[in-house]
C-alpha cells in the first residue's frame, strides 16, 4: 500500500475521531427516544403483563400512527427500552 495513501487515511480518520464527541452529545431539539409502535409490537419494551398491555390498530388505541400501546383493566408496568438521558435539560413530550 503506497505510504501517501496511508498518510491520507490517518489525517481522514484522525478528524473523525475528533469529531466523535460532538456527536455523541445530544444537543436542544434533539430527540433522545421515541417509538410509535408502527411495527405493531412491543419489541425493545418490557411489560409486567402482557396480558393485559400490547400494540393494537383497533380503533381507540392507535394515536397519530396506525398503532397504539395499550394497557387496560388492572395494574400493569410497562418499561420502555433504556437511553442515555445524561443531558442539562430535557423535555417529555406525548
Amino acid at each position: 500500500m503506497p505510504k501517501a495513501f496511508i498518510n491520507q487515511f490517518v489525517r481522514i480518520l484522525s478528524a473523525a475521531l475528533l469529531l466523535l464527541p460532538g456527536l455523541l452529545l445530544a444537543a436542544p431539539g434533539d430527540t433522545l427516544f421515541s417509538d410509535d409502535f408502527e411495527d405493531g409490537s412491543l419489541a425493545g419494551w418490557s411489560t409486567t403483563n402482557s396480558s393485559v398491555s400490547g400494540v393494537s390498530n383497533n380503533a381507540g388505541y392507535a394515536g397519530s400512527g396506525s398503532y397504539g400501546a395499550y394497557t387496560r383493566n388492572q395494574a400493569v408496568t410497562v418499561t420502555s427500552p433504556s437511553f442515555n438521558a445524561a443531558v442539562p435539560e430535557a423535555r417529555l413530550g406525548l
